[in-house]
């Protein structure tokens, strides 16, 4: 903490950098980010909902496996969403965040980018890649609701810092909710297998792991026990990483 604060003295703070950091520890801040996050997610669970009615619509044109897989996976979704929008409205203040633009652009672009798979050019589509896809989606949004519930008032979608959670899953993994987000993430791609597909997944893969140690960084300056949190618990994957 000393080095932080001599970092501090040596180099202090240029007017702009010093405005944003004010600005974004404003009320107003606090209240347009909460808006603007409930306000992308509510249209994805709203999306999320007609792409259910149409499915019932539409049932005698679907086998009965891809049928049940099709509403499991999208009761998950809207399930999780809804979960999102929630922790969002109700979460604490902060007590710390990360500082300056590019750690919440991570943030912004590993959020968004599994919404903008669509623009990618589909495959023809195949009942089995399609239930598969289907079935990674389920389980990916029933595990992040699962892991998502232990958050609770301390989610966040920008890197900040609001209680170090370490019950449920996080007794073993420090990022569940990014695992298994992936899962989901990965079954969206399926339909979509191709170069650009792939390129799109890592590129979105690297975001997360980015997102990861921005996150990583503000719980170890807010909070002196997450080192050791950290040194017991994997990142994302037990015994690996």
């Amino acid at each position: 903490m000393s080095g932080g604060s001599e970092t501090t003295e040596l180099r202090p703070q240029l007017p702009l950098e010093a405005l944003l950091q004010r600005m974004m520890w404003s009320r107003g801040w606090d209240l347009a980010m909460r808006g603007a996050a409930v306000t992308f997610h509510g249209l994805l669970m709203l999306k999320q909902c007609i792409g259910l009615i149409k499915l019932f619509d539409a049932r005698a044109d679907h086998s009965l496996l891809f049928f049940a897989t099709a509403v499991v996976a999208r009761l998950t979704l809207i399930m999780f969403l809804s979960l999102i929008v929630l922790v969002i409205i109700v979460r604490l203040r902060p007590v710390a965040k990360s500082s300056g633009i590019l750690p919440r652009l991570f943030a912004l672009v590993g959020t968004c980018m599994p919404s903008f798979m669509t623009l990618l050019p589909r495959n023809p589509d195949t009942v089995s890649v399609n239930t598969v896809s289907l079935m990674l989606l389920a389980i990916g949004s029933a595990l992040a609701v699962y892991a998502f519930s232990y958050l609770n008032r301390s989610a966040s979608i920008m890197p900040e810092a609001r209680r170090l959670v370490s019950g449920g899953p996080y007794r073993f993994l420090r990022h569940p909710v990014y695992l298994f987000e992936e899962i989901g993430v990965i079954g969206l791609t399926l339909p979509f297998a191709s170069v650009w597909a792939v390129l799109w997944l890592l590129l979105h893969i690297c975001c997360q792991f980015q997102r990861m140690k921005n996150e990583e960084r503000v719980l170890r300056g807010a909070f002196p026990e997450y080192d050791d949190y950290a040194r017991r618990t994997a990142r994302v994957i037990p015994g690996l990483y």
